[in-house]
């Protein structure tokens, strides 16, 4: 290591080193290769194999192999870049040794055309009716979203069709990597119509531009998320060219391909840093890099052009190619300079002096309100994802908690009720067969059958007529008759001594003497006993004991 002189300066790190932001946020890219496999089925082979050799082939080719994005490698090299006044280069530190990535450096990972633009370079046709055919105003390019619909539709399509159809699907997820809702340019659009200039063109510049540019933007601290636009690929190969310890630890070298886009497949596994730096100086006393295309000093820099130049940072080329790099400049200089520009920072200073100025005294309170507002936007904006995803995790446990106490609750009412409802259900079913009509064939009379029951109002004692063998006044008891009805029996009974019912046929009646046929009710008293539930004191049973013994005679009488 040679130490430069102490009176040049080296371009800031945008972070001090330990204090780059994490990868706790997300980083998106539009870049999918998987959704060029809708074009490829669409267009046919023979338009897709007319692709893979043309100028931007490269991207059919990656999209077959077995490539694995580490957006976490990536993201470790961004929050490690230099600050450089140049908008078309990104350089980046590690342990102290930088690396850059230009167009010399994108160029060769990626193979395309990266010749400077030829401002007479212009596209004479008439895009237009083909245009109007894939439903597309003339006024400007095609997205994406726009050439999705149309791949059900073009199979039967002429092979230049198709072709051009798949040329614009790769210009737009491959090369300039913007989302499918963003037009193509129309300029570049229209070369797909004359094979020829697309191949001219250089689309490795239009990539690398895409690319630089969105990175130039983005910030690693505000926001949630960020998006990369561009051939978003050549990023991770430029991590395992630039570091070949890396490559070699954690890559997948195949040999025999030309282009270094093709010529990694899958990571084997996650890149531990800190693990990596212990492991390079151990063995060779420093991180092993390419620091960059190593070209004469006229022609080091690739030429813009609205480039500028960058004192700083032409103080570290040049140390660079003449082996003067001082790597311990970013640990001595520890200051991080977040804006690349110094012009850009002196007139910010200036105006948000001279608004101070302007700013009223009374309106004091309410900027420092803004303030403190932005401050604790920012910090809740830096909380920690993972304590969120802890408070998250807590917040659903009680929720579910409560909502299965609730739901038990709710079975075991509707359990009561379901149980209360059947033993209705039994009772009715009960009550509908006790109160159901009868067969009329036993039916004889409602309120009869009530009166049956009812030994006080049913029954009733009332004198017999006399005749020439009683002795006294004869009374008997005999039963009401029913209000609304009578049923009368045409058979002759008899009260017999034990109590049953003698009965004779209707169709061989006997003159029964002096016997007189009573037509009696359907319930009849079935016996007259002396008993004390019938009679209530002695007199009385004394009294009716006579007339029992004088109608037993009479039945015998008859029978015999």
């Amino acid at each position: 290591m040679t130490l430069s002189n102490s009176a040049k300066t080296y371009p800031p790190r945008l972070y001090e080193e330990g204090k780059c932001p994490l990868q706790n946020r997300s980083m998106n890219h539009n870049s999918h290769l998987a959704a060029l496999q809708m074009a490829e089925e669409a267009v046919g082979l023979d338009a897709w194999e007319s692709i893979k050799t043309s100028s931007v082939g490269v991207i059919v080719k990656l999209k077959e192999m077995d490539y694995t994005w580490s957006a976490k490698a990536v993201h470790h090299l961004l929050t490690n870049q230099l600050v450089v006044n140049n908008i078309h280069e990104i350089w980046s530190v590690i342990e102290g040794q930088p690396i850059r990535l230009s167009l010399y450096e994108f160029g060769q990972i990626t193979g395309f055309n990266c010749e400077p633009f030829d401002i007479n370079d212009k596209v004479e046709v008439d895009h237009k009716p083909f245009w109007e055919e894939i439903g597309v105003s003339p006024s400007h390019g095609p997205m994406f979203s726009e050439l999705r619909l149309l791949l059900t539709q073009i199979r039967n399509w002429s092979f230049e069709k198709r072709r051009m159809i798949g040329l614009l699907s790769v210009l737009s997820i491959g090369v300039l990597g913007i989302s499918p809702g963003s037009r193509i340019p129309l300029e570049q659009a229209k070369r797909v119509l004359d094979i020829e200039a697309f191949e001219r063109y250089p689309w490795g510049r239009v990539a690398f531009s895409s690319l630089v540019n969105s990175v130039k933007v983005i910030s690693f601290e505000e926001r949630n998320k960020y998006t990369l636009r561009g051939c978003v690929h050549a990023l991770l190969i430029w991590v395992y060219e630039s570091i070949p310890g890396i490559g070699e630890e954690y890559g997948n070298r195949i040999e025999g391909n030309q282009v270094p886009l093709l010529s990694w497949s899958a990571s084997r596994r996650r890149i531990n840093w800190d693990l990596f730096y212990k492991k390079e100086k151990s063995l060779h006393q420093k991180v092993r890099v390419r620091h960059l295309i190593v070209k004469s000093e006229a022609e080091i820099c690739p030429q813009w052009p609205e480039d500028k130049v960058d004192d700083d940072l032409h103080n570290l080329i040049t140390d660079i190619l003449h082996g003067e790099l001082d790597d311990t400049y970013w640990n001595q200089n520890t200051c991080n300079a977040p804006v690349a520009n110094k012009a850009k920072r002196k007139l910010a200073s200036e105006c948000e002096a001279c608004i101070k100025k302007k700013m009223p005294k009374e309106r004091t309170s309410d900027h420092d309100l803004i303030e403190a507002v932005k401050t604790l936007t920012s910090t809740v904006a830096s909380m920690d994802k993972i304590v969120a995803e802890k408070v998250l995790t807590a917040v659903d446990t009680t929720i579910e908690a409560k909502v299965n106490a609730r739901v038990g609750q709710a079975e075991l009412v509707l359990a009561k009720q379901i149980s209360t409802l059947k033993e209705d259900v039994a009772i009715l079913r009960e009550q509908m067969q006790v109160i159901a009509p009868k067969n009329d064939a036993h039916f004889v009379n409602q309120e009869d059958e009530v009166n049956g029951n009812d030994p006080v109002s049913s029954w009733m004692v009332q004198d017999k007529a006399p005749t020439h063998l009683d002795a006294a006044a004869v009374q008997c008891v005999v039963r009401k008759k029913a209000k609304n009805s009578e049923v009368k029996l045409t058979s002759h009974v008899l009260l017999a001594t034990d109590g049953e019912k003698v009965v004779g046929k209707n169709q061989a009646k006997k003159a029964a003497g002096d016997l007189k046929t009573v037509k009696k009710e359907k319930n009849v008293v079935p016996q007259l006993r002396d008993s004390a539930e019938t009679w209530s004191n002695s007199e009385d049973r004394n009294k009716y004991g006579k007339l029992d013994a004088t109608l037993d005679q009479l039945a015998a009488s008859f029978l015999d």
